[in-house]
């Protein structure tokens, strides 16, 4: 269950969300005004109705119709208020959603790199968009729903109270006090049924992720009908357990309305009787009495069970919100008191460092030096950490030992500022769901049009996306699927290039590229960024002479060269 005022609580983020927002400090209170107002409404409109009923009895039909008109126009004011405090309640309920959505993506957005990718962007991705939908039920729950629950049940049994003598009052309240706690009772077992019936069919999705993440071999292995039985098989517990719920719930609800209609059969079966019930004082059936004590019932057990069945929803959903708030406390931005590097002006240095991915060692005790200007080639086997050694660059992961930019300690460096610092081209392009203008200017902000055709024209790249089919304003698609492996490339690589920044690092940068394309990029890169430091990881051998030094990756350690003949007469 979700503590109020623990740290992780969603209770102070709604706090925080209602105080920041104007619109909501408006919009709660006055649907909590129209709330009341509406309730209020509603038994003038039953002591209204009842009046009528009587009048029409005893054949007084002038006056009858008098106050069946006034019954109306009660009628259509509560049902008024009532629709509008409704959509009060989704006007604010969308604000919260959103207010809670941005922070949620801020916050994972600046998670630690290690721990981003042990969650997965497909996890993370599910687990903001049901925090989020949770927040907005919450938040209707608290702030409206509840409410409105608690001043109808007030409204019902403040005129159940004025309607009935005090001995059967009090007798009434006793039977109705321990049909709500069989209620709360009945209702709090079915939710811990709804939570295991929840967390089997999440666990169903886990099989069916793998299925379709592997769907090229699936398809090529023709394992379709074998994967859809292999499916089918892991929902068999899900299934059972879920038709043993619903049978249990629909028996369990069944009891709780036969329970509580229980207070309801006291008062009728006396009034029958002639017992006097009615604080009026009057034994016979009164017609007018009966149908506001009827209508006020209902209401009171309308108000009961809408009150039950919020909180239990807002428990569920304020554990789906605090899962979220709780999902990580790891952010490599915050990073209070460290250096903010503004520029590079002598060297990246390497003396004694472990480098690690994640937990696992990959390189030990390895000692190296780049100086400003360096044009440096990583190669090696695979599996020596070569890209480990740029994401520990990047601070992307941690190392031990003593890993300098310009004699300041990595560590000492806040992250942002470092990679202001640094040009990076991944092994996957990483291409964003908007135009190809779009993803070769987000490495610089505010950067304008005309200027990133300067940057393609100088490595020749220009006509290449402008004979794309809308030249500069292709529309790439999800993860780049509008584009080929080349293209993708290519603006992966440019967007390197516009940063502008005087580290430039790239994994496999020309992979997609044929040979004589990747020959020109290269020399082109290496031609026009003379001042820059360049450190790429390529695994085309005929590259590596145009290099300054060449460090080469092995299990066992870093072995540096001066010359691209000093690599190729290695023994």
């Amino acid at each position: 269950m979700c503590g109020w005022t623990d740290k992780n609580s969603p209770i102070p983020v709604l706090v925080r969300c209602f105080r920041a927002n104007k619109i909501l400090q408006i919009l709660v209170p006055l649907s909590l005004a129209i709330i009341a107002l509406s309730s209020y409404l509603n038994v003038l409109a039953t002591n209204s109705f009842s009046a009528t009923n009587t009048l029409y009895s005893r054949s007084k039909y002038a006056d009858g119709f008098e106050s069946f008109k006034l019954s109306l126009g009660i009628v259509f004011t509560h049902y008024f208020f009532s629709q509008l405090s409704e959509f009060i309640s989704k006007v604010c309920s969308l604000v919260v959603f959103k207010a809670f959505l941005c922070e949620s993506v801020n916050k994972y957005t600046q998670l630690d790199y290690s721990e981003f990718h042990m969650k997965g962007s497909a996890k993370i991705q599910d687990n903001i968009s049901r925090s989020s939908r949770a927040a907005r039920e919450v938040s209707i729950a608290l702030f409206f729903e509840i409410p409105k629950a608690i001043i109808e049940f007030i409204f019902s049994f403040w005129s159940i109270y004025n309607l009935l003598n005090p001995k059967h009052f009090g007798i009434f309240i006793a039977l109705f006090y321990v049909c709500v706690i069989f209620a709360f009772f009945i209702a709090f077992y079915a939710y811990k049924n709804d939570k295991m019936n929840i967390f089997l069919y999440k666990k169903s999705f886990t099989p069916l992720a793998d299925i379709l993440h592997n769907y090229d071999i699936m398809k090529a292995f023709n394992k379709e009908r074998r994967e859809a039985r292999v499916y089918s098989d892991s929902l068999k517990p899900f299934v059972k357990r879920s038709q043993s719920f619903q049978a249990c719930n629909a028996m369990l609800l069944f009891i709780q309305k036969t329970v509580l209609f229980l207070p309801h059969v006291y008062v009728f079966y006396n009034t029958s009787q002639g017992v006097v019930v009615w604080r009026s004082g009057e034994s016979s059936l009164n017609l007018q009495e009966l149908l506001e004590y009827n209508s006020f019932f209902n209401s009171l057990k309308k108000s009961v069970i809408a009150l039950r069945d919020k909180v239990f929803i807002l428990i569920k959903e304020m554990a789906e919100m605090k899962s979220d708030l709780s999902f990580s406390s790891k952010s490599d931005i915050s990073e209070t008191g460290l250096i903010s590097k503004k520029s590079f002006d002598l060297s990246i240095r390497l003396r004694n460092v472990d480098l690690y991915a994640g937990n696992n060692l990959i390189q030990k005790n390895q000692s190296l030096i780049i100086n400003k200007g360096d044009k440096i080639a990583i190669t090696g086997v695979n599996g020596a950490g070569k890209s480990v050694f740029i994401k520990t660059l990047l601070k992307f992961f941690k190392n031990e030992g003593e890993f300098y930019i310009d004699d300041i300690l990595v560590e000492n460096i806040s992250s942002k500022s470092l990679r202001e610092l640094i040009a990076y081209v991944p092994q996957d392009p990483h291409i964003f769901n908007n135009t190809v203008l779009y993803n070769l200017g987000y490495s610089q902000k505010n950067i304008d049009e005309k200027k990133i055709h300067e940057y393609c024209q100088a490595f020749g790249l220009h006509e290449f996306f402008k004979s794309m089919r809308d030249g500069y304003y292709t529309e790439s698609g999800e993860k780049g699927k509008y584009l080929s492996g080349g293209q993708k490339q290519r603006i992966s690589f440019m967007r390197a290039v516009i940063k502008d920044a005087p580290i430039i690092v790239m994994d496999e940068p020309t992979a997609n590229i044929d040979r004589t394309s990747e020959l020109d990029l290269i020399n082109k890169i290496l031609t026009l960024c003379n001042d820059k430091t360049f450190i790429l990881i390529v695994h085309n051998h005929d590259l590596l002479k145009k290099f300054d030094r060449i460090l080469y990756f092995t299990k066992e350690g870093i072995i540096g060269y001066d010359s691209y003949e000093q690599f190729a007469n290695r023994s």
